[in-house]
This record gives structure tokens, C-alpha cells and sequence, in this order.
């Protein structure tokens, strides 16, 4: 069942053009080119733009050492879609069920307990929000660290170092997950000897006899602890944990490229072991970002599952390296639902429900049904327990643990992303989302024809593409994503002048500017023209430009009939000199009004990023002009008012000067002008400024209405 919902979410994102947000979409385009590239031999194993662009890790191995990946390459080449990795991510998540259902079982001796924690795990809104969409390798982790502890807590310790390491050349933050597992099972053998050092110090000082013993006995039953299988089966868990991160670190630095021909680590990320990592203090400094976020996520992620975990409390242990490893850093995927991050969360959390769940009383008479695997906890671990380790519930209990069950059974529920009830849910306990939640099954009309446009790019072309339509063109090894933090000048080919661009709403002329720098006039003047049309489509208007191209645009797909809009100032941003008000007399609140004293040719306003299909329209302003000075003739006449417009790849095309004597002494005043479009344009844009510091410029509305011809 879910590998079914988890997948169909999938291919509805993909074919509505919302796989996750924008920085979602660059990552699914992102592993389509990583595999792609590497089955083309293209630039060395596992090329992508985005790395490569950004920061001259021109592998993904240079990134994250997923070795892991190799196995995918053959089956990706056969099946090149990204349809294949929505099958292969569905498919590893809902894996995760089985392993995670043998350690329930093994823990809480229930069968019963076992499967409602695997189906809590799959409807859990930190797994099903995060491995939608779009592609990662975090979905990974479940599977293999779910059986790695399993492994670990029958005992089996070469399996269990077998499929650790998998883990280790999937993410490169399973080792230190890896670690805690160790710490966590070793932890009753730290306790029981700190608590028997304390009874030893203790009499030693009352000069009493100790128990068990004289104080040379203490160190001799320590001994006798780590000969244990759980004694030093932990302890070499978190010694291969950090042996295993060590190599794979040393992996990055020195053997991937002589050994696999990846190209080298720049420099600026050559951190070697015996030097200060930078990243340190970036860590350090990031604790103090968004606190109180990620102390509400961190109280949601206990809150949901009915604070069980909480029941063993030891298990905080294993939630330490997902709480650090969100609190060391400010971006906001780490912590927000829909974030492909907060996956990793599932495994502590889950075997800690596991653990707490052996503990909660669910019937009124002890059952050795409760025994823990493990054998018994620390009494101040949850209820008495027997000397045989069966839970002993108090009176009552058992009524308190199912309605706590029930509840969070209910809860996961009401917070599948799926359901109307998300929302209102997710509102209530303050929590920030990614984009593309909640999630919607209805699938918008229009994809076959985006799809059909992209065709007609021919294969191995540059290609350049804003960051919501990268995943579709990310099997071709020259694709760029349109995203601010790639450097075109750093890729191995030519792509100063791309061929094509394919661009929709989300790309912006900044952006392009700054990725190629000889983009930095308008497209025209450069020798694109619009070469492919899009009009009807879940993304609405996508246009292809081609350099080079000078004739008329092919439609793909219906037109879209043009109609009156009208944009309140509230779709519009703050320029440099504007600040948002409230005017009583405007038809539309709130309004944006300039600055006291502006800076004179500085933008009050800029918006609303119409799309506009081709023809003429009337653009029409609701203005209000108030001089801060009495006028004097001379400036009553002049060009006080300024209104430029732009739009994508043209920023500033045109303009119009309007002077005070043009405005209503009270009231709001319409101004004006015609708009003639030979081929549609993306984001338009109005800038509003003025001439003089001495006027109050303010912006109620603009509306735009076609013209009959």
C-alpha cells in the first residue's frame, strides 16, 4: 500500500511540474544527470552541473562518496527516466518495513506490536513527506540502518559490519548514526559500571567492604562485562563507525580520482583529518539560527509518535546525531516537513518507539508477551519489572496506553499529507513545510505538451533550464540547471552562449545574468528568439529560446484565450525606496507607498511577474501622487513619475515619464499605457520610481486587459 501512494504521489508531482519545490527539482535533475553522464562516459564518473557549477566538485562522488550508486547506472541506462528513480525510492523505503518489523518483534515479543510499528513507520509524515517527489539517497537509510542495528542486536556482527558499510558508501552521515547504535547498545554496560564504581568509591570512602568485593574487583568485572557479546560488539560498532568514516574521507581526498578517474577535490574542500575543518564553526554558529524551529520540530518528532520512545530513555541516545545534525545548520530542508532530510529521523525515532513500546502497558494483567529481547532495563527505564523481566503494569495502566496508542495511530493519520487535514494540523503545531505540501492526486492537463517542446531540443545540446523543468531535461549530460549558485565558467564545456534555453515562471533574469555572465543583455540583442511556446501547461507558460532562431514560434498544444486581471499591490515586492501602508481611500489594501524622501530614480515597487501570451493590452496603474512641498510650475510639469517595464531576459525594456499636473489633487489617479507583445514574455514586470524626493508616490493596483483586434 504504500509503496502504491508513495509512488503514484511521485508521478503526480512529476507530471503537475512540483517535484518538491525548486531546490527538489535541481536534485531529481541533478541524479537523472549523475547517472546518465556516468553511463556515457561524460566527463569522468558521475558528472552534475549543480556540484560542478557551484563549487568544482565536477562527481557527485566528490559531494557524498555514494559508491552505492554504481549498481544504478545499468539499471538506469535501460530505463532512463525518472520514473525509474520514483520505483527504486517507493521501493527502499517501504523495504525498511521489514527489517524494522523483525526488531519489533524481537524487542517487544509481539507480533502484533510489530506490525502496528512497521505501518506506523510507512504512514509516519517524516517518511511519507520526504521521499515524494523528487529523488534521494537519504531514502536509503532506512533499509540499511534498520537492518544494521537488527543485525547488531541478534549478534550477527559480520552481516551487520557487511551492511554498515553499505551504509557508509550510500550518505556519509551513517557512520556516525552507526556510532550511536554502538553507544546505545553499550550504554546498560557503561551504566551498571558506573553505578558499581560509585558503590565501590562509596564504601572505599566509609572504609566499609565493598560489595562484591575489594576495589581491585571493580576493573575485574568490567572486564568480565566487555567479554560479553553486547560488550564488545558495541564497542567495535562505534570503532568501525569511526574507522569507516575516516576512510571514507580519505576516500574523497586522495583515492577517488587515481582510483576511479573522478576529476580532483579543489582545494578549498581538501579538509585533511589533522587539520581544523571549517565546517566547525559554520556548525557552531548555526546553533543559534532558527532555534525555536527546531525545537518545534524536534517536539513534533516525539510528539507524534505519543512521546513512546521516551518510555526507555536511554533512546536519546540514538536520537542524538539527527537532533545535531539539524541544529548544525541553517537550511531549512533540515528541519521542515517535505525536506528529504527528515527521513534520517525515522530510524532513531522508530527502534526508540520500538523500545518504548515494550513498555507501554497495553493489557491489565503482565504478559510475558512484554518481555524485552534485550532483557531488563534499569528500573528507572519505565513500570517494575519481574525478575524475569516481565513488565508489571500498575493499576490502570493499561487503559492510559491504548488511548496513548490509539492516538498517535490516529494522529499519523490525520497527518498523511494526502488528507485535507494536514494542513490545518500542520498550522497547529507550528511547523515550517517544503514546498509541495500538502500533497494533491489530481493531475493538471497539459505535461504531454511540455514534453512534446522539450523533444525537438536535439540530444547533446546545451541547454540551459530553470530549476522546476531541470528534472526533464536532466538526462542530457549538457543540461544546466538556472539556479544562482552555479558558475557556467566552471563546467568542462563551452556553455557560455547556451543553445537553448527552456524557461517558465520560476527563472528569473538575475539569475541568468549571474550564471552566464555574456547573458547580461537583453536576450534579443543576443540573437535568441523564441522558438517553442508553451501556453497550457501545469507549469503555465513555457517558452524555448533558441540562439539563433529568427522565425515565428511553434505552439505546442492549445492557445490560452487572454483575459482582464487585475494585480492588488500586495502581489507586487518592496523596492529599494517603498515600504508598505494603509490607506483608507484605496479600493485595494495594503498599499505601497514610497519612503520619506526617496532616493530619486530608485524603484518604490516592482511586480506583479505577469505571463503574458502574445498581442496588445492596455496596462493601467491606480496611483495617488502627493507633492510633500507646494509645487512650483516648473515642477508640476516635469517628468515626476517614472514607470519602466520588463520582462524576462529584457529587465528594463520600456518606460513612461507621467508629471504631477497629471494626478488628481485628491484621490487615486489611473494612468496608462499600451503594451504591444510580438511573442509571449514571462514575468513582466512594472517598476514605479520617482524624480524628486519630494513626492509621496503609492501603488493601489494594476490591471491589465486585453485589446480586441
Amino acid at each position: 500500500m504504500y509503496f502504491t501512494v508513495s509512488l503514484a504521489n511521485s508521478i503526480v508531482g512529476y507530471l503537475n511540474v512540483q517535484v518538491g519545490g525548486t531546490g527538489a527539482a535541481v536534485d531529481l535533475g541533478t541524479f537523472e544527470q549523475t547517472l546518465t553522464s556516468t553511463s556515457l562516459h561524460f566527463h569522468g564518473p558521475f558528472y552534475e552541473a549543480l556540484d560542478c557549477g557551484w563549487s568544482d566538485r565536477c562527481s557527485f562522488l566528490l559531494v557524498h562518496p555514494a559508491l552505492v550508486l554504481y549498481p544504478l547506472v545499468p539499471v538506469y541506462a535501460a530505463l532512463p527516466s525518472a520514473y525509474t528513480l520514483f520505483v527504486l525510492q517507493s521501493l527502499v523505503v517501504a523495504l525498511a518495513a521489514v527489517p524494522l518489523f523483525v526488531l519489533a518483534r524481537n524487542i517487544t515479543r509481539s507480533s502484533s506490536r510489530a506490525l502496528l510499528t512497521a505501518a506506523l513507520y510507512l504512514l509516519w509524515v517524516p517518511v511519507l513527506s520526504s521521499s515524494d517527489h523528487s529523488f534521494h539517497l537519504e531514502s536509503f537509510m532506512p533499509l540499511e540502518l534498520f537492518t544494521t542495528f537488527l543485525l547488531w542486536e541478534r549478534k550477527q556482527f559480520l552481516w551487520g559490519t557487511l551492511v554498515a558499510a553499505l551504509s557508509f558508501i550510500t550518505l556519509d552521515i551513517a557512520p556516525v548514526m552507526t556510532f550511536f547504535f554502538g553507544l546505545f547498545l553499550f550504554f546498560p554496560l557503561l551504566w551498571a559500571g558506573a553505578l558499581a564504581l560509585v558503590a565501590h568509591l562509596r564504601a572505599w570512602a566509609l572504609g566499609k567492604p565493598a560489595p562484591g568485593g575489594g576495589v581491585d574487583s571493580w576493573p575485574a568485572r568490567i572486564m568480565a562485562q566487555l567479554r560479553k557479546p553486547e560488550g564488545w560488539g558495541s564497542l567495535c560498532l562505534m570503532a568501525i563507525s569511526v574507522a569507516g568514516y575516516i576512510l571514507i574521507r580519505l576516500f574523497v581526498l586522495h583515492f577517488a580520482t587515481p582510483l576511479l578517474g573522478v576529476p580532483p577535490l579543489p582545494a578549498q574542500y581538501q579538509l585533511p583529518l589533522t587539520e581544523p575543518n571549517p565546517h566547525f564553526g559554520y556548525g557552531l554558529s548555526a546553533l543559534g539560527y532558527q532555534t525555536v524551529p527546531k525545537l518545534e520540530f524536534t517536539f513534533f518528532l516525539f510528539a507524534s509518535l505519543g512521546f513512546i520512545p521516551l518510555l526507555v530513555p536511554r533512546t536519546l541516545v540514538l536520537a542524538v546525531s539527527v537532533i545535531a545534525w539539524y541544529s548544525l545548520t541553517e537550511v531549512p530542508s533540515y528541519y521542515q516537513l517535505g525536506g528529504h532530510y527528515t527521513i534520517l529521523a525515522a530510524v532513531p525515532l522508530m527502534i526508540g518507539f520500538c523500545y518504548g513500546l515494550s513498555r507501554l502497558p497495553l493489557t491489565p494483567q503482565p504478559q510475558s508477551d512484554l518481555t524485552a529481547a534485550s532483557g531488563p532495563e534499569p528500573s528507572t527505564d519505565g513500570p517494575p519489572t519481574s525478575a524475569a523481566g516481565v513488565v508489571r503494569p500498575r493499576p490502570g495502566w493499561h487503559v492510559a496506553g491504548g488511548v496513548l496508542l490509539a492516538g498517535v495511530i490516529v494522529l499519523s493519520l490525520l497527518l498523511c499529507p494526502v488528507f485535507p487535514t494536514y494542513a490545518p494540523l500542520d498550522k497547529a503545531f507550528g511547523l515550517k513545510e517544503a514546498p509541495g505540501l500538502p500533497v494533491s492526486l489530481s493531475i493538471v492537463p497539459g505535461f504531454g505538451n511540455i514534453e512534446r517542446m522539450i523533444a525537438t531540443i536535439p540530444s547533446g545540446a546545451t541547454v540551459a533550464a530553470s530549476a522546476d523543468l531541470f528534472p526533464y531535461v536532466g538526462n542530457n549530460p549538457r543540461a544546466i540547471p538556472l539556479f544562482a549558485v552555479v558558475n557556467a565558467s566552471r563546467l568542462p564545456f563551452n556553455a557560455s552562449v547556451p543553445t537553448y534555453l527552456l524557461v517558465d515562471a520560476s527563472a528569473k533574469t538575475s539569475e541568468v545574468a549571474q550564471e552566464f555572465p555574456a547573458l547580461t543583455r537583453p536576450l534579443a540583442a543576443l540573437g535568441y528568439g523564441v522558438a517553442g511556446v508553451v501556453e497550457s501547461s501545469p507549469a503555465g507558460l513555457v517558452l524555448l529560446y533558441e540562439h539563433g532562431f529568427t522565425g515565428s514560434p511553434t505552439l505546442f498544444g492549445p492557445s490560452v484565450a487572454s483575459s482582464r486581471v487585475v494585480f492588488p499591490a500586495s502581489t507586487f515586492t518592496l523596492g529599494r525606496s517603498g515600504q508598505w501602508a494603509t490607506d483608507p481611500s484605496s479600493p485595494y489594501n495594503p498599499v505601497i507607498q514610497s519612503v520619506a524622501a526617496p532616493v530619486v530614480g530608485t524603484s518604490i515597487w516592482i511586480g506583479p511577474d505577469a505571463n503574458l501570451v502574445a498581442g496588445n493590452y492596455t496596462v493601467a496603474l491606480q496611483m495617488r501622487a502627493i507633492p510633500t512641498s507646494p509645487p512650483n510650475a516648473t515642477e508640476e510639469s516635469s517628468n515626476a513619475i517614472q514607470v519602466l517595464y520588463g520582462e524576462f531576459g529584457n529587465a528594463v525594456a520600456n518606460g513612461h515619464n507621467f508629471t504631477l499636473s497629471q494626478f488628481k489633487t485628491t484621490g487615486w489617479t489611473t494612468v496608462q499605457f499600451t503594451l504591444h507583445l510580438t511573442s509571449p514574455v514571462l514575468n513582466f514586470e512594472v517598476y514605479g520610481a520617482v524624480a524628486t524626493p519630494y513626492v509621496e508616490l503609492k501603488l493601489a493596483s494594476m490591471t491589465v486587459t486585453p485589446l480586441v483586434s
